[in-house]
């Protein structure tokens, strides 16, 4: 029955077309459309045939599917020897007409960037989202850290650092931000002020303070803390608000400080690595930022 099968298949000239086509490219449905100047109606309704008979495989492709031939027993492949060489002229040229479909199949691909350029931010963000990006940058970072992030709040920075870090530490004064943080994920939370921190000396590779210090009436405390518990060389990464003049956020957040100037970001025993203004989005309401690295002093012992 099989070979009755295959014989209903090649007995249309445009199966045979199709077949000859498939079994030098994969393509899909509108390739094939414009190799043969056919309907679409027509090409997938002899594809189905095809298909049905075991003849071609198709995948998908995005929105899109594609076409091939499949493996054939030595029965098919004999029947399709001498089916393949009544039609050696069409073939011929619908092998020259498939090249050219192809050549602008690769133009299209090569253009598609150029054409979309301006909208391209849009255009990922819609296919992929934005969560790629955090993972992707945080995978720069070196094995074997000991991170911390103090005034870790509900432990989102630790759920996004613990795949790349040896080991992440959370630091909050709070037990009901720790409570929420634990249901992150497994980590090393703690209880503590950020003026006495419960840490080892020289515990810590790095430290991330994120939007944190201007709830803290004394900075010098604080940056003593960092100086002791950061490695020789360690870093203490800070997000902050830069200064600003919006005095009702005493009142009703309880900030301690008005945002920052560089100049009070900093300690002995820590130098200043880096200091950068972040760019402000548009949706944002509050207070611009800046990004502030300090590090530990090689040569300097924790006091």
């Amino acid at each position: 029955m099989r070979v009755f099968d295959v014989l209903s298949a090649l007995s249309e000239p445009v199966r045979v077309r199709l077949l000859a086509l498939l079994e030098v490219e994969e393509l899909g449905v509108k390739e094939l459309q414009e190799t043969l100047s056919l309907p679409q109606s027509t090409i997938s309704r002899h594809l189905k045939v095809l298909h049905e008979r075991g003849l071609v495989q198709k995948r998908s492709a995005g929105t899109s599917s594609l076409f091939r031939v499949t493996q054939w027993d030595a029965s098919t492949s004999a029947l399709w020897a001498s089916v393949r060489g009544s039609v050696e002229e069409l073939r011929a040229a619908d092998l020259a007409r498939m090249q050219t479909v192809l050549a602008l199949r690769r133009a299209d691909g090569e253009d598609f960037f150029t054409r979309h350029a301006s909208q391209w931010d849009a255009l990922r963000e819609d296919l992929f989202g934005r969560d790629f990006l955090v993972p992707t940058l945080l995978s720069l970072l070196p094995d074997g850290l000991v991170i911390a992030d103090l005034g870790c709040g509900t432990g989102e920075m630790l759920a996004r650092l613990a795949p790349v870090s040896d080991r992440v530490i959370g630091v909050d004064r709070e037990p009901a931000m720790l409570e929420q943080a634990r249901r992150r994920g497994e980590f090393d939370l703690r209880v503590g002020e950020l003026h006495d921190l419960p840490l080892e000396d020289e515990e810590l590779d790095l430290a991330l303070l994120v939007l944190v210090l201007h709830h803290v009436a004394e900075l010098e405390p604080v940056f003593a803390e960092l100086a002791r518990v950061l490695k020789p060389g360690g870093r203490a990464v800070i997000l902050e608000m830069v200064e600003h003049s919006r005095s009702e956020f005493r009142r009703t957040m309880g900030h301690k400080h008005l945002g920052f100037a560089v100049e009070s970001l900093s300690a002995p025993g820590l130098s200043l690595s880096r200091h950068q203004l972040l760019s402000r989005s548009d949706e944002a309401l509050g207070p611009g930022l800046q990004l502030v690295v300090l590090q530990r002093d090689p040569n300097r012992s924790p006091s």
